[in-house]
């Protein structure tokens, strides 16, 4: 059975539109992502669940020699992110962009190992309940899943405003042998804001006065 999540409409519409960002069998670009989609030879950067997409169209748009590719689990947010693409002005809208609707789940799939240059785990649903805990982005599995797809000392960036969750994910970085190189528990006040790119919940989060934890850790042989 499929784990990804349709609301209403949503199959219809992802499969009708959306094509200069939407990429519908991504499969088929199993360690070629670069040569087939982007055509150059630039870093391949990852955002494991985009939300409305905020976070990874600005970083396309401020870093064009890298390319980035999105996925999100639920259509009615990836449909939310597609569509805020296509409303940019041409000279606007990023080439180095592109959106899957995909679930975590599966990466090895879509990627080869040693791809990846980056990810980006950005607020991540934390699961709090205790029987929830293979569903958490930071648990044991997803984490040996990007140890493949990246390259050698890949990184992975995570925020969050769940201090539970935080606290659960570095605890699970270390265990599995990644190296810690930052980590904050104050994102605003700290160096790394000045080149912050926010989220869509990381704005709201940060109006309402609360913290926003940052940690960045390395790929190292298990």
């Amino acid at each position: 059975m499929s784990r990804l999540k349709y609301h209403g409409n949503a199959v219809q519409e992802l499969a009708q539109g959306y094509d200069d960002v939407l990429i519908k069998e991504p499969e088929k670009y199993q360690g070629q992502w670069n040569q087939l989609v982007f055509k150059n030879n630039h870093k391949l950067y990852l955002e494991i669940g985009i939300g409305k997409g905020d976070f990874i169209i600005e970083n396309a748009k401020k870093y064009h020699d890298i390319n980035f590719i999105g996925i999100e689990v639920f259509s009615i947010a990836l449909i939310k992110a597609a569509k805020k693409y296509q409303q940019l002005t041409i000279a606007n809208k990023p080439d180095n962009l592109k959106l899957i609707q995909f679930d975590a789940n599966d990466l090895l799939t879509i990627f080869n190992q040693g791809e990846i240059d980056q990810i980006y785990l950005n607020f991540s649903d934390p699961w709090p309940k205790t029987r929830h805990e293979k569903r958490r982005l930071s648990f044991v599995t997803f984490l040996t899943i990007y140890h493949q797809i990246l390259k050698a000392n890949g990184q992975i960036h995570l925020k969050t405003d769940n201090d539970q969750f935080f606290a659960y994910s570095i605890n699970s970085f270390l265990k599995c042998g990644w190296k810690l190189i930052k980590k904050t528990t104050n994102l605003v006040a700290s160096v790394d804001n000045q080149n912050n790119i926010e989220t869509e919940y990381e704005k709201k989060f940060k109006q309402l006065g609360e913290n926003i934890n940052y940690v960045v850790f390395q790929k190292q042989s298990f």
